[in-house]
């Protein structure tokens, strides 16, 4: 059965589209557009849809080749069942090299974009664990690297398809920098449970807990960032040194599942600097000594960096009871002329970066001395970065802390700080 007439027009109009935009090889596209449009239309594809596809986005893809290339696996293709699920997977196809060789290698990543799913934190963490479970019953190279192996594919998984609801204009930026957070929290979470699984202690699992800070604990992440963390234990296990020793080991293992560069690439890459005494720190306090620490000791800096700070993975209660203590020190009733002092300095220091970054695209500044990640908590290059250093500054100058409690509770909820 041949194409309708409304489809082969759509098919000419494609064609001179690629030819007026000087497109390489067009009579190879010729042939395969053809090819593609049989193939959709065995599938039942309407023929409005198919014509609207073939006119209003593959003839304006950035890179027609490569969408034709996705959409021609034949698992790719057994995925599409109507105009919306082509559109999709096509413009995704076209947003660059990455994408479109994840969906031509992983055979159940387009049925996952092209199906409704939620991604709140319960329902992401079934499905990790469910992914988890099923690569290490069907692996023969050891739990380890079954647990390697579905961190990649869950987190490639997830993030593509959040990029494809955004690409799609079904989710909004709020909401993708929400599901990417709520993705690094279940693979952080995943990671450590294994590895303390790893080394025969389990339990210590709830011996200890994970604080995401910034982007993360505002639950507001980008598909390019870092995951800042600190972790802490119970003052019980902290006072036994062969559990101690055995959290620093778990933690280091944790970390190692989620950075090591792999066949299946990375997971996340793992910043732990913005503990107390930075890189000379101990890389898993009690909790009694961080609250020591902060109350005696804090600098303005970490007030602010402590300000996005939230309890993501091992025993929550730890995190939430360590933010209590700190609530003195992080909301300040009356300031002193030293912390206005430090405000204006960080503020000068976002200037700086910005003004660097624009002319030469430098990093942001990192701090000397005392090991830790940075003096400022929102030192980037752009005016994102501004607004997130004004708006701390702003919380750290209201009145005192119940009120700020309330506030940042709110803001959490609504899935940023």
């Amino acid at each position: 059965m041949g194409l309708d007439g409304q489809t082969e027009r759509a098919l000419k109009d494609c064609m001179q589209s690629f030819r007026a935009r000087q497109i390489d090889r067009v009579e190879e596209h010729g042939e395969r557009l053809e090819a593609l449009s049989m193939l959709l239309h065995a599938r039942s594809i309407p023929a409005d849809e198919l014509a609207r596809f073939f006119r209003e986005q593959l003839a304006q893809a950035a890179n027609p080749r490569q969408v034709l290339d996705v959409l021609l696996e034949e698992h790719v293709l057994a995925t599409i069942e109507g105009g919306a699920s082509l559109m999709l997977l096509a413009g995704l196809a076209d947003q660059g090299a990455h994408p479109a060789r994840a969906l031509m290698r992983d055979g159940a990543l387009a049925k996952k974009i092209t199906q409704a799913q939620s991604f709140e934190l319960d329902e992401m963490m079934e499905r990790l664990h469910a992914l988890v479970d099923a690569r290490i019953a069907a692996s023969h190279e050891g739990a380890r690297d079954a647990v390697s192996e579905a961190l990649r594919v869950f987190k490639r998984r997830e993030s593509l398809a959040l990029y494809a609801m955004e690409v799609s204009g079904d989710r909004s930026v709020r909401e993708t920098s929400r599901g990417i957070a709520h993705l690094a929290i279940c693979v952080t979470r995943a990671a450590l449970e294994k590895a303390a699984e790893f080394h025969k202690r389990p339990d210590l699992f709830q011996e200890i807990c994970v604080l995401g800070m910034g982007k993360l604990g505002g639950l507001e992440l980008n598909y390019s960032s870092d995951i800042d963390l600190i972790l802490l234990c119970s003052d019980a296990c902290f006072e036994d040194p062969q559990a101690r020793d055995l959290l620093e080991q778990i933690t280091r293992e944790a970390v190692s599942l989620l950075e090591e560069t792999t066949q299946h690439g990375y997971v996340f890459r793992v910043d732990l600097r913005l503990r107390p005494e930075g890189s000379r720190g101990l890389l898993v306090p009690s909790l009694s000594a961080m609250a020591k620490y902060y109350l005696s000791w804090g600098r303005t800096w970490e007030r602010s960096a402590m300000l996005k700070a939230a309890p993501i993975a091992g025993n929550l209660a730890l995190g939430e009871s360590l933010l209590a203590q700190l609530e003195p020190f992080l909301y300040r009733k009356y300031l002193d002329f030293q912390v206005l002092d430090d405000l204006r300095e960080m503020k000068e220091m976002v200037n700086r970066n910005a003004k660097l970054s624009s002319v030469i695209g430098a990093s942001e500044e990192e701090g000397e001395g005392s090991g830790n990640k940075g003096s400022s908590s929102s030192s980037g290059s752009t005016g994102v970065s501004k607004l997130s250093a004004l708006r701390q500054q702003r919380w750290r100058k209201s009145a005192g802390a119940g009120k700020l409690g309330r506030l940042r509770s709110r803001a959490m909820s609504r899935g940023g700080m």
